[in-house]
Parts: C-alpha cells; structure tokens; sequence
C-alpha cells in the first residue's frame, strides 16, 4: 500500500522526531514510554527533587575514661544527633587537627591543668610558647582539656554546651517546623473526613408535627 507523505510525518512524530503538525503525537508517545519505564523499575533513575545540603558533622576527641568526654557524648545522644567519636588513645590527634584548636584558643587555652599528669610533669612552672605546648599535647593527651569538639571550621575546648545548642538551634527549628506541619495536615485530613462523612450521611426522614386542637374546642369524649 503506498502511503503519502501525510503517513510519513505522522510516523516521525510518532517516534519522537516531532513533526510541525504532529509534536503532540510525539510527546504523548514519549510521555507513555516514560510512564511504563517508571512502572518497571518503580521509580525515574534521578530525584526530580533536589534534596537539602545537609548539616556539618560533629567531630568529638576525647577519652573513653574522661567525665567530661562522657557528659558531651550524652549531651548530643539525648538530642540524637550523630557524633563522630575519636578516642586519643587508640588513635592520636593529628597535628594539622590540633592547629584548629590552637589557632582558635591558644595552646594554653587547651591545657588542663588540673590534671595529675599536669601536675607531676611540673609543666606549671616552664614557659613555653605555644609551638613547644602543642608539642607537649600531642605527646601526652593526658594534658588536653577535654571534649575538643568540631563542627566543620567551628571548634570547641572543653564543656561548651551552650556553643553547641546554638549550633543544633536551626535543626531543632527545622524539626519543630516539620512537626507543626505534619500535626496541622493531620488535623486537616481529620477534619475534611468528617466534613465528608457528613456529607454522605442520608438526612432523617421528615415527621409531621403533632396537631394541636383548635383553641377554645372541647375534647371528644366516647359515650
């Protein structure tokens, strides 16, 4: 059977080419192929939906026999936020690591000195600029004040609780927020369900009301 030309556009369309006159034939076809590619697989290859960057991690180096360590570690698991542990004695801080700190707070700033091994080194009594303090602390992490915390370039020496809520305030927004939301959607759907059962109720029938006898007529009395 010879077809015209006409036949010859509309298969170009068809598959894709997208004719002048016939580019909707070709988008609903790749449209249909689209929809039965996702139905196989479950869902597209990409998220058409760009996901949120997410928060730094929180960093933590401390010892697993350190009070102060410890209070940290639950201050964040009582807020279940997820914290990367470093214990010093399995694996000693970096130099680099320590820069952070030190750049931040002075390496005497870093020292505890209420420590035993502070105390029996005698490192009180020696000055020391901060190169050859640092040198101290990274041969002995005994001397550190504990928890050294970091959240990207933001660092902490020691208890900061107060450092560390405002770093966790936007994500406890957020959460609150999601919560909100989530409670008044529920509250919508809740209330459109009933508006709707109302709605699909069939209405009582219709009763006539009692008659009432004329005034002034006297009641009919059976002989």
């Amino acid at each position: 059977m010879h077809a015209g030309p006409g036949a010859c556009l509309v298969r170009r369309g068809g598959i894709g080419h997208g004719g002048t006159g016939h580019g909707g034939a070709g988008l609903a076809t790749r449209r249909d192929w689209h929809a039965r590619r996702v139905s196989r697989r479950g869902k597209p290859r990409y998220d058409p939906v760009m996901q949120p960057a997410t928060a730094p991690t929180i960093q933590l180096f401390g010892l697993a026999d350190s009070r102060a360590t410890r209070a940290a570690l639950r201050f964040f698991k009582e807020r279940r936020v997820v914290v990367t542990v470093v214990d010093l004695r399995r694996r000693p801080i970096a130099p680099g690591e320590l820069r952070r700190f030190v750049e931040r707070f002075g390496a005497r700033a870093l020292v505890d000195e209420e420590t035993k091994a502070w105390r029996d080194a005698g490192l009180g009594y020696l000055r020391m600029d901060d190169a050859e303090l640092a040198e101290r602390l990274l041969a002995d992490v005994r001397l550190l004040r504990l928890p050294l915390v970091r959240r990207g370039n933001e660092v902490t020496a020691g208890s900061a609780e107060a450092t560390w809520k405002a770093w966790l305030a936007p994500r406890a927004a957020a959460t609150a927020a999601t919560s909100g939301a989530s409670s008044r959607s529920a509250a919508g759907a809740a209330t459109s369900s009933r508006a709707t059962g109302r709605a699909g109720m069939p209405s009582p029938p219709a009763t006539d009301p009692p008659s009432r006898a004329p005034s002034g007529a006297r009641p009919t009395q059976n002989p």
